[in-house]
């Protein structure tokens, strides 16, 4: 099977859906922990937790002391990010990854990531980051914390994916080099960007369509067939 070159058309698509998968993926991220707060999870806390289930404690649940609430939105976190990072993954790779013949194992890389991504952005969170939000974080990120988890568990699952998707291309584009780069250099200018926007303007949105901007540059050029390149074997 030959391989196509990410085109302009591929170029469009996958901004637009970079764009879009990061604030679906925030609401989907968003709507799983909520489900576990205030809907049908609530049960699984107090089957696990039953003697320690007092939740109204700072500004949110997720802030708790208690260490056996900690370890179930430890894991809750986990098998939300495996979730989200799925449909992120298969998305890209269905309307765009595919046609370069890029392997379907982008779809697992991504479950992985994400599965990793969002526990460690809970646990970083509470250990180090809460109190540096409070410090740095406009008044609405300090009445509502989840927002800056959620944000920052998006950011890390997408670098830790970063890494699996590299070693993926690699194999498909042996120019591609510098993805994880590229894609810090794009969250480093969305977040310069956002400082520009108005403040009505999600920030999750923003980085989206910048990350895409810049991921997709490096695919539209490392994609590029050169003159001497050699025959490509088929999948």
């Amino acid at each position: 099977m030959q391989q196509r070159a990410f085109d302009a058309n591929l170029f469009t698509k996958w901004i637009v859906l970079t764009g879009l998968l990061w604030p679906v993926g925030f609401f989907v991220y968003a709507s799983l922990v909520f489900i576990l707060l205030d809907g049908a999870g609530r049960y699984g806390l107090y089957f696990t937790c039953p003697t320690t289930i007092a939740l109204q404690i700072a500004t949110t649940p997720l802030l708790t002391s208690n260490p056996c609430l900690q370890h179930w939105f430890t894991f809750h976190f986990c098998w939300n990010g495996m979730i989200v990072g799925a449909i992120v993954g298969f998305v890209q790779w269905r309307f765009v990854l595919r046609h370069m013949n890029v392997p379907d194992t982008w779809i697992t890389i991504n479950t992985i990531g994400w599965a990793i991504g969002g526990p460690l952005a809970y646990l970083s969170y509470r250990l180090f980051l809460y109190d540096l939000a409070l410090q740095f974080a406009p008044p609405l990120l300090e009445a509502l914390p989840e927002i800056t988890i959620f944000t920052w568990g998006i950011l890390l699952s997408e670098l830790i994916s970063c890494f699996g998707e590299q070693w993926l291309l690699r194999k498909q584009l042996p120019k591609s080099n510098h993805w994880v780069l590229i894609n810090l250099l794009g969250i480093a200018i969305a977040g310069f960007v956002y400082l520009l926007l108005p403040r009505w303007v999600p920030i999750i949105l923003c980085v989206g369509l910048v990350v895409g901007v810049t991921s997709g540059l490096v695919l539209l050029y490392e994609a590029k067939p050169s003159n001497a390149q050699p025959p490509l074997r088929t999948i």
